[in-house]
């Protein structure tokens, strides 16, 4: 809840830090709308940021489970765990490099500010979904027996198919299919 918050107010943050000149150019009609997209800018590249950062440091957790599990002699389980690694990182690269959340100017796809919002809630949910991921691979446990660790993986891949099916629906409102 508490992250939540803070990103709610990104753009807020981001819109105080405001040089001279800018509170100067506010006062030029329809500069303040060009603005405020620029903040969204700002914001959206900040939590893409902090979810793929998020993400990436759950790998840590699970490549010291996959090491511990090799000392351990117990390596019937790496493919498993290195396929979660790898729909990790997909997501991670989706997320990184996403099409942002706004249009530009001159971009043949305008987003419009009920699309902008929807992007924002949908961004929003999103921590949620990375939150579950974190959960899920925090009960990855070298001393699970083979059929523990089995209901683990399954878990986890189960929670970043549902990050990645979110993330799909942000995808479709940027490129204009939903």
């Amino acid at each position: 809840e508490v992250v939540m918050a803070e990103i709610k107010d990104t753009m807020q943050k981001i819109a105080g830090n405001r040089n001279p000149i800018e509170e100067l150019l506010l006062k030029i009609p329809g500069f303040q709308g060009y603005l405020n997209k620029q903040y969204r800018r700002e914001s959206d590249k900040m939590h893409r940021s902090y979810l793929a950062q998020k993400l990436d440091e759950t790998k840590t957790h699970i490549n010291d489970v996959k090491i511990e599990l090799v000392d351990d002699g117990k390596i019937f389980s790496l493919d498993k765990i290195d396929n979660v690694l790898d729909k990790l990182d997909t997501i991670i690269s989706r997320i990184k490099y996403a099409d942002r959340g706004y249009s530009g100017f001159f971009d043949t796809n305008k987003i419009e500010d009920r699309e902008l919002e929807m992007i924002h809630q949908l961004d929003l949910a999103l921590v949620e979904q990375v939150t579950g991921i974190e959960v899920a691979i925090a009960k990855l446990s070298a001393e699970q027996d083979d059929s523990e660790l089995k209901v683990a993986l399954k878990e986890a891949t189960k929670a970043i198919q549902a990050l990645s099916d979110k993330f799909a629906e942000r995808d479709n409102i940027v490129s204009g299919v939903a």
